[in-house]
């Protein structure tokens, strides 16, 4: 493996990770407060600050794996939007789930093609990689009968994002271990952040589930966010393994 500079490492500027931190914090005590028109205001800023800091880290047009890093990022601010109004009706949390499908669809891309320049000749999944597809198929298993006529939605959400995670995971074959984990963080929180959801959904609401959904989910996102601006800045293909 290559040797990368340290500056590669110190990636992202501490200040606007905190900044970040701040306004997701602020969110989360407005979810915690019931204080629904902080919650409007805040909420629908966190990706486009992620996109914000993505574009300055790189000082550079974006490549074609990053954009489908900002286009996830795009179609999770739409999500974010669109379940801020759920309680409107079953069209805005559909709205919702497509945007968030989506995403995952566009980091699954983004995994692919790290996977795919990599030359790793690694095929048979992992045991942690099993267990994600079991926690998939078990959580479809206990909210099943809740689920009505979101059934086959779900499963494809349920699918999307479990193979999101599995590739992120598998990236370690890939990417030295200080990006990777990144990205594996990121992509595990993600699935925690959705289970919650789908649980609060169609299973049993508690009031300390949405402000878990919304700590979850910010972090997630800005562990991706934070991997995809490492893996850049150290000119990719550079610190990539070779085929074992």
């Amino acid at each position: 493996m290559h040797q990368v500079p340290d500056q590669t490492k110190k990636a992202i500027s501490k200040g606007a990770v905190i900044s970040f931190l701040l306004l997701l914090s602020i969110d989360i005590g407005a979810i915690a407060a019931k204080n629904e028109v902080l919650h409007y205001i805040v909420k629908p800023l966190l990706m486009p600050f992620l996109i914000i800091l993505f574009l300055n880290a790189q000082r550079s047009r974006p490549k074609k794996p990053e954009i489908l890093i900002l286009a996830g990022l795009v179609f999770s601010w739409a999500g974010d939007v669109f379940l801020l109004f759920d309680q409107n009706g079953p069209a805005f949390f559909i709205a919702g789930l497509t945007s968030f499908l989506i995403t995952h669809i566009l980091y699954i891309g983004y995994f692919l093609n790290i996977l795919s320049r990599g030359k790793t000749g690694k095929s048979a999944m992992t045991w942690v990689e099993l267990m994600v597809a079991a926690f998939g198929i078990l959580l479809l298993v206990i909210l099943w009968k809740g689920l009505g006529v979101m059934k086959v939605p779900v499963i494809i959400y349920a699918t999307c994002i479990c193979m999101m995670c599995i590739f992120s995971l598998r990236s370690s074959h890939i990417l030295p271990g200080y990006i990777w984990k990144w990205f594996a963080s990121g992509a595990v929180l993600f699935v925690i952040s959705d289970s919650i959801l789908a649980i609060n959904k169609f299973l049993v609401q508690n009031p300390i589930f949405p402000p878990a959904i919304m700590f979850t989910y910010g972090i997630a996102q800005l562990f991706i966010v934070a991997g995809a601006i490492r893996l850049f800045q150290a000119k990719s293909d550079a610190v990539l393994k070779p085929a074992e």
